[in-house]
């Protein structure tokens, strides 16, 4: 997919140790906010996640990163 050339209706899937996300989105941009106050890493568990952004007008062209959430809880005190 040439993502500078698509302008159609496009859906994000994230997938990790929470249950699937799905975020569709009409037009561009295509910003992946699924939060008014965007997604916070420390309010999701630990682990492997995978991002997947599909072109609903051509899903062949899917496009995923995979990244991984670790949040470093240190001990104060």
């Amino acid at each position: 997919m040439e993502s500078a050339n698509y302008d159609g209706p496009l859906e994000y899937v994230l997938n990790g140790p929470i249950a699937p996300f799905r975020l569709d989105l009409e037009r561009t941009p295509y910003v992946f906010n699924p939060h008014a106050s965007g997604w916070q890493t420390t309010e999701v568990p630990n682990g492997d996640y995978t991002l997947t952004a599909i072109p609903t007008e051509v899903a062949s062209d899917q496009i995923s990163i995979k990244f991984t959430v670790s949040n470093d809880i240190a001990a104060t005190g």
